[in-house]
């Protein structure tokens, strides 16, 4: 049996959802902004470097909240601020990829 994929701040956006495609509704449904990730282009860009403490941040959400959400859907443990990342907090500011003033280009993704 493969080991388990543990669920952390740490982890990109783009693994958890492949390694726990199940987690695609869970996700887009905690926060607006998720809801992008169902365009498969920023999926595969942005998917790949964000972190689950960066999603947060972008939705708005707690990281703990978000994380521990996420493994109580796949059954592994919650985990506490302070664990699994050399005792750093699970909050933090919007990354500084997401200022709304650096779009230069977006894409709409509801037209067909």
């Amino acid at each position: 049996m493969a080991q388990a994929f543990p669920i952390e701040p740490s982890s990109k956006v783009s693994e958890v959802l492949e390694r726990y495609p199940e987690l695609e509704d869970v996700l887009i449904g905690m926060a607006p902004p998720f809801k992008k990730l169902k365009n498969p282009l920023l999926r595969k860009s942005v998917g790949k470097v964000a972190t689950l403490r960066q999603a947060a941040a972008v939705g708005r959400l707690s990281v703990d909240d978000l994380v521990n959400r996420l493994r109580a859907e796949v059954g592994q443990e919650p985990i506490t601020s302070g664990e699994g990342e050399n005792g750093e907090g699970y909050f933090s500011d919007r990354p500084e990829w997401f200022d709304p003033l650096r779009v230069v280009a977006s894409i709409d993704e509801s037209r067909s």
